[in-house]
């Protein structure tokens, strides 16, 4: 009888000290599912954090690079409104020669002596420089000087008085493109297309 007792509570303890292991078991379960889920949490956060400061550096490096080709551009941009005046002030001494003396003669030796104009070809020169000029969102100036005629002085003193108002309107246009670039410069904000014609 003694013995039959004490194996009852023998089995009584151990199953009270089960029932206690079993729990501290789910405790430990549980707290070890909370900290992987604080873990997991936190590792989501690093990354998040990092994408996110990886988009940012991509985008400071893109607007840098954008920034530069733009001053490249308006570089570009400027040179080529110096290559269009350069040859309009050569059209205009051209025309002036012209409109005074006539075409130079290239064979004074010559019975039939040729006296070709200059003009043509200078005008033609120009149309494609004021073409390069619009790539670089310059201004078109196509329309600015009448085709040079057979009539080679009346021709000339065309080309005279519209070179000379061409050339003072790329002065204006020099100017207004060069204020562009300093406002872009204190913005960072790039210039509108074709907004270099100061009319």
């Amino acid at each position: 009888m003694i013995v039959e007792t004490a194996s009852a509570v023998v089995a009584a303890v151990a199953a009270v000290g089960a029932v206690y292991y079993a729990r501290d078991t789910v405790k430990l379960a549980l707290q070890g599912g909370r900290d992987a889920r604080e873990q997991h949490a936190e590792q989501i956060a690093e990354l998040r954090a990092a994408n996110e400061a990886s988009a940012e550096q991509h985008r400071v490096e893109m607007d840098a690079r954008i920034s530069a080709a733009e001053a490249r551009f308006n570089d570009r941009r400027i040179e080529q409104l110096q290559r269009v005046s350069d040859l309009v002030a050569e059209f205009i001494d051209a025309a002036l020669v012209e409109a005074r003396d006539g075409p130079p003669i290239t064979a004074p030796d010559d019975p039939d002596p040729i006296k070709p104009s200059r003009l043509p070809a200078l005008y033609s020169r120009l149309r494609t420089e004021f073409v390069a000029l619009t790539m670089y969102r310059g201004i078109d100036l196509r329309d600015q000087l009448t085709q040079p005629s057979v009539n080679i002085r009346a021709s000339a003193l065309l080309a005279w008085k519209e070179g000379n108002a061409l050339l003072a309107r790329i002065a204006d246009i020099a100017e207004k493109t060069s204020d562009d670039v300093l406002a872009e410069t204190n913005t960072g904000d790039p210039p509108e297309p074709g907004g270099t014609d100061p009319q």
